[in-house]
């Protein structure tokens, strides 16, 4: 058996010199090119950058042997193509200033040159002022003349052919072009403005037309991401300042086991940034479902100024000027969306029927979809004589009172109020667990601990952001030994931190003496608190307050806010109407009208539907009337 030498060896010794032009440029290459699809989108970006609304893709055998891009751009004039194949030359950017400023999706000129580098490529182009179009490779001297409409075609043959080396770590064809065709859906998804065809061997796989109303773009999305997703899909679109966010978000229901359904656009160009989905993941919180993602298709526009995208060969990622600017306004717009709009999916009965759904237990029934038709239309409606009279109606589990009208009123009769509510009117109750209720759609069935659960955290949350936080006095004061650094980090992030209802002060360099806290925080590890608000300051100290231009603290507040929301929820968890209670029709109508009064009830505190509805037409398709 033979083991390694840990023994130090001298390395050769070798004179400076500057590489060749050709290892340069494939070095270059490699940090732009590491497959077939990456070819596929700096030329796509180029086409888009030229203005082109109409783009065909040809690959063959996933893009390792051919790739054929053509668009109806402004073109290539025919004394500027030898400079195209050259390095870091660009019609894009001419200055420092453009560079910060960039409008383009391409600004770095290597794209072509790259491709040029490790495969075999020609290039086609004709102006619109020219009578034909011109045809250039790196081996001919000077273009010639081809036939073909104004535009540009790019075809690349043999991607790196003459490095075997590097051909040897690409995928088999399916997975190339697998990931050829995500890049298209991708961009396909952000410009709607521009026809898409795309074939894969002769055949083809994309052909969209352009999308120029709301219909066609929700069609096209539909088509690219899933018909599952757009029926479950929220609308979204707003602004503050400088910035606007548009797009479509999942209802909370629609959640996935990974975040392969999200599709994040920054001044449309495809990017990942973790501050961004943070802020996403975070506008979703007591919504969804513990441990799921949720599905998107977002677009953020912002000053040009304010985003570097040149901070990734590829051009994936991108650093924002104010992180927590963007992060807040985001949060709060997904939040805001999901706050006001009860809008769900009415629930299949098949899908509740199927084989296989039904178990022993009662929670390992999946989750369905929540109810139908959006609630939002419904808050506007004033409230009616009938509505303050079920709102009075005593039904909370903590003082659940029956009064002698509800004792005495007929437990079979449906209420006939003039208005339709769209839960309707409560029926009665089901194994004490779920209230059965009729609207002018069809059937309601809720859960009515998961829509209490909600309507009490709702409140509890109401009321901590409503005055001045309900503080608990410490008998003895706790005294935490933290690092100089932790300590100063509290000091400076102090008053936020009291507007909070945790108060302390420093005795020490190195010691915080905390006061009182959060009357809703009772039982938890108060130092280990300390630790992790001061920790996340000193991590994420770059965020500037939009004010001033300096930080402000709030984001190691977030902390302490997630702490005190997880104690709301367990209050409001205990606090709830419990399985087994019996109500009378007037408080099970009272808690309807909560529900439909109530931001994100169509979830419970943990992600689950609090209600779902079935419509009149699919009962009548389950007994079969009108056959």
């Amino acid at each position: 058996m033979t083991t390694l030498s840990t023994e130090s060896k001298p390395l050769l010794t070798r004179t400076i010199r500057q590489l060749t032009p050709t290892l340069v440029s494939q070095i270059a290459a490699g940090e732009v090119i590491d497959r077939p699809a990456a070819v596929v989108r700096e030329l796509v970006e180029n086409s888009l950058d030229a203005g082109a609304n109409h783009i065909e893709m040809r690959i063959r055998q996933g893009g390792t042997s051919e790739i054929q891009v053509t668009d109806n751009g402004s073109g290539i004039a025919s004394d500027q193509l030898h400079l195209a194949l050259e390095h870091h030359a660009t019609s894009k950017v001419a200055s420092l200033t453009e560079l910060t400023q960039c409008t383009t999706l391409g600004f770095r000129g290597e794209a072509l040159a790259s491709i040029n580098s490790v495969a075999r490529l020609s290039l086609f182009s004709r102006t619109k002022q020219d009578s034909h179009g011109w045809e250039y490779a790196d081996h001919m001297s000077a273009p010639k003349p081809a036939a073909m409409a104004p535009g540009t075609s790019i075809l690349v043959r043999d991607i790196f052919a003459n490095i075997p080396a590097r051909r040897k770590f690409l995928r088999n064809q399916t997975t190339e072009w697998r990931h050829i065709h995500q890049v298209v859906r991708k961009l396909a998804l952000v410009r709607f403005d521009c026809a898409w065809k795309l074939s894969h061997n002769g055949r083809t796989m994309l052909d969209l037309k352009q999308a120029t109303n709301a219909t066609e773009m929700a069609q096209r999305v539909a088509m690219l991401v899933s018909d599952d997703f757009m029926q479950n899909a929220l609308i979204i679109d707003t602004a503050a300042g400088n910035m606007h966010l548009s797009g479509w978000i999942s209802l909370p229901t629609f959640h996935r086991a990974r975040g392969d359904m999200q599709y994040l656009y920054v001044n449309n160009r495809p990017v990942r940034n973790a501050t961004i989905a943070h802020a996403i993941q975070h506008g979703y919180r007591d919504t969804l479902f513990h441990q799921r993602y949720p599905a998107y298709v977002m677009m953020l526009e912002l000053e040009h100024g304010s985003v570097d995208h040149n901070v990734h060969p590829a051009k994936q990622e991108i650093r924002l000027r104010s992180d927590r600017l963007v992060h807040d306004f985001i949060a709060g717009s997904v939040a805001g969306v999901l706050a006001t709009s009860n809008q769900g999916k009415a629930t299949n009965i098949q899908d509740l029927i199927k084989p296989g759904n039904h178990s022993g237990s009662r929670q390992n029934h999946p989750a369905p979809a929540t109810g139908q038709a959006s609630l939002e239309h419904f808050r506007q409606l004033s409230l009616t004589p009938s509505r303050i009279e079920e709102s009075q109606i005593n039904y909370p589990a903590w003082n659940m009172q029956q009064t002698a009208d509800s004792n005495s009123s007929n437990p079979g009769a449906v209420s006939t109020a003039a208005v339709d509510y769209p839960l309707g009117h409560a029926l009665g109750q089901l194994h004490n667990i779920y209230i059965v209720a009729q609207n002018t759609s069809g059937l309601v069935v809720v859960d009515m601990h998961a829509a209490h659960e909600r309507i009490v955290y709702e409140r509890l949350k109401h009321s901590l952001h409503s005055g001045k936080p309900r503080v608990q006095r410490l008998l003895f004061p706790e005294i935490c030994d933290l690092s100089l650094q932790q300590a100063e980090a509290l000091v400076e992030m102090q008053a936020n931190c009291e507007r909070m209802g945790l108060i302390y002060s420093r005795m020490a360099p190195q010691q915080i003496r905390v006061e009182a806290v959060p009357a809703q925080t009772g039982g938890f590890n108060l130092k280990q608190l300390i630790e992790s608000l001061a920790d996340n300051y000193l991590s994420t100290g770059d965020w500037n307050s939009p004010a001033n231009g300096q930080n402000n603290g709030d984001a190691p507040v977030d902390d302490l806010t997630e702490l005190i929301y997880e104690r709301l929820a367990d209050c409001a968890c205990k606090a709830a109407i419990k399985a087994g209670r019996t109500l009378t029709l007037a408080e099970m109508n009272a808690l309807l009208r909560d529900i439909e009064h109530t931001e994100r009830s169509s979830q419970c505190n943990h992600g689950r539907p609090t209600w779902v509805s079935l419509p009149i037409q699919q009962l009548d398709k389950l007994f079969m009337r009108g056959r």
